[in-house]
């Protein structure tokens, strides 16, 4: 009985980071995708200064990369939470289990120094001249589509009882062992 609420638990994980990764990733990757098509590069420096013309792509830029990194109070932060402490729990089971929540916990770091990187171009360095002088304008749809990302993220970070509960039910209905 121990071994299946652990599994459960583990899947209810898995379900629910699954589901904030989905919005994490098509935040930051939408940010992206708007500022190349219309700087037409996905180079680093087109996101040069961005906060100037574009705050509300750069915030969800900002929620986006934290969340993915684990930071409270985004979903991504219960999210790896549910896997690390499932994992971590597996490893009383097999001593390799705590192997795989310490590359984990690598990873995350490594994550961070990178989406830092990122937000540090488009929070604190200036926007080049050639690029103030075309103003991004983007469609309000545009705007509105990264923006519901960016809330879902949120909500999922504090609110996590909704799709905890979701993917918790799920996990029981795949009984993995029964």
């Amino acid at each position: 009985a121990a071994l299946q609420i652990d599994i459960d638990r583990a899947v209810e994980g898995l379900l629910y980071y699954l589901a904030v990764y989905l919005f994490m990733n098509l935040g930051a990757f939408a940010v992206i995708a708007l500022v190349r098509n219309y700087t037409f590069s996905e180079d680093i420096s087109s996101v040069r200064g961005l906060i100037s013309q574009s705050p509300t792509l750069c915030v969800t830029m900002l929620i986006c990369f934290f969340s993915l990194v684990g930071m409270p109070p985004f979903g991504g932060f219960i999210g790896k939470y549910f896997i690390f402490a499932a994992t971590f729990r597996a490893g009383s089971v097999h001593w390799f289990m705590y192997v795989v929540v310490a590359f984990g916990a690598l990873n995350t770091v490594f994550s961070l120094f990178y989406y830092l990187r990122v937000l540090k171009t488009m929070f604190l360095e200036a926007r080049p001249d050639d690029a103030r002088q075309v103003p991004l304008r983007f469609a309000s749809w545009e705007s509105a589509f990264v923006v519901t990302l960016a809330i879902f993220v949120v909500l999922l970070g504090v609110l996590p009882a909704v799709m905890s509960g979701t993917a918790n039910a799920a996990a029981h209905s795949l009984a993995l062992f029964p």
